[in-house]
Parts: C-alpha cells; sequence; structure tokens
C-alpha cells in the first residue's frame, strides 16, 4: 500500500470530518478508512500529538467506518499496519515535516474532533458531486461527563468486570483487586496479571506477553489504546457477575 499524500490532504480535511457518514462507494470509504488510519498513526510515526479526546474520536471514526466496510479485526489490523509501514517509508521525502503538506492537514483535521469527547460536527457539506444530502443537526449532548484517566481510570476499573467485542468476538475481563486477571473470550478463559504503571495499564497473559494501555474513562465505557494507536472499548460491569 502506497500512500499518496497529496489524496490523503483532501480526504482528511474533507471526508475525515464526516466520519463517513456521507461516503457512498466501498472505495471512498476505503479512502476515508485509510485516511483517519494515517491520523492514528501520526502520533507515534510523525510524533504529532492529539487530545486524549480527540484520539478517542479518531478512533471511533475509524471502527465505524471498519463497521461499514464489514471488515474483520484481523483485517483492519492488516491495513493499518500497511498504512504505517508506507508513512515510515515516505518519512524520508518529508511526510513527517511540522511545516509540510501532512502536517497542516493533520492539524486542521484534529482541531475539528470536538475538544469535549464529541464527534466532529456532521453539519460539514458533501463534498462535491457526491450525491448526498447534509445529514439533520445532531440531538442535543447530554449533560457532560467526567472522563477519568491514568490511575483514576484503574481504580474505576478495579474489582470489575470490562465486556465488549474484539477481534470479532464476544470478551470478559475480570480485574481483580489483587491484580489477577480473568479473560474470557471465544469461551476460551485465560489467567494472567495487571498492572497500574504510571499513567498507563498493563496486562500480562502468557498467549500475548505483556501489553500497556492509556485508559480512558467516561461514564460506564472505557477506552484502551496502546502504544501504536490501536484500540478497543468496553463497558464497564460492576463486579463479577461472569464469575470469573
Amino acid at each position: 500500500m502506497k500512500i499518496r499524500v497529496g489524496v490523503i490532504v483532501v480526504l482528511c480535511v474533507g471526508l475525515c470530518l464526516i466520519t463517513a457518514v456521507h461516503a457512498q462507494t466501498t472505495q471512498e470509504r476505503m479512502d476515508n478508512l485509510t485516511a483517519l488510519y494515517m491520523v492514528r498513526a501520526s502520533e507515534s510515526v510523525c510524533g504529532f500529538k492529539m487530545t486524549d479526546e480527540q484520539r478517542a474520536e479518531v478512533l471511533k471514526a475509524a471502527r465505524f467506518t471498519e463497521g461499514k466496510l464489514e471488515l474483520s479485526g484481523e483485517k483492519a489490523d492488516e491495513i493499518y499496519k500497511k498504512v504505517v509501514q508506507s508513512m515510515e517509508e515516505q518519512k524520508k521525502s518529508g511526510l513527517c515535516d511540522p511545516s509540510g503538506e501532512w502536517a497542516g492537514a493533520f492539524k486542521k483535521t484534529v482541531e475539528n474532533f470536538a475538544q469535549s469527547g464529541n464527534a466532529p460536527s456532521t453539519a460539514t457539506p458533501a463534498p462535491a458531486g457526491s450525491g448526498a444530502a447534509a445529514p439533520p443537526p445532531p440531538p442535543p449532548a447530554p449533560a457532560a461527563q467526567s472522563k477519568l484517566t491514568g490511575l483514576d481510570a484503574g481504580k474505576a476499573i478495579l474489582g470489575n468486570t470490562i465486556s465488549g467485542r474484539r477481534d470479532n468476538e464476544d470478551y470478559a475481563d475480570y480485574y481483580s483487586p489483587d491484580g489477577k486477571l480473568t479473560a474470557l473470550s471465544g469461551g476460551e478463559i485465560e489467567l494472567g496479571r495487571w498492572t497500574l504503571e504510571g499513567d498507563l495499564l498493563c496486562t500480562d497473559f502468557p498467549s500475548e506477553g505483556k501489553i500497556c494501555y492509556r485508559v480512558d474513562v467516561l461514564g460506564e465505557t472505557v477506552t484502551f489504546i496502546d502504544k501504536d494507536g490501536t484500540g478497543f472499548r468496553g463497558t464497564i460491569l460492576k463486579g463479577n457477575p461472569k464469575n470469573l
């Protein structure tokens, strides 16, 4: 996969801001997903910065587009890795130049992801020729909730179960107060450990080794993002309802 920066720039100041709402064809959706992946990867590849809220919303937009494309978790990961590889190859030609074309497009794009954790406005006009009418304004936002990060997020998880869907399988992870971590996925149980290291939550399973995540908790929703910008979400279930 060879990313054409000029094309991606157009996508990110247009399609990215509407998170695939107007994408009508498979190719448009794939181009949009590539653009979103490029924004996500720019933190690790180029050192460009996003707020936690922007990062979470970019991830949410990517997950939405993956769903529209009906991609499996494995296929989405494969595409993301190809995007990162292509970006690494283009670093020598100035892709990550702070004053370059991509840096400017990245900045404009992430600025349109709301600072308070709301998705970018879907009232952005559709690209010319797309044939899609602008959607109605979103409903009024609910009362703002306080987002927890770092140690506070870890405390919210302590003694509780995180449940959701990851890699096309339902999962449930019980974070025992004594540091044990019991994971149920695909009907199989695996035992591991969890620790808080600074602002990161780290899990350690025999099957995958140690992985550390930046964790955000908003209400009952938990977002885990690893060092490569890849992540997943889950819902907090009080206590150990799965008897793990």
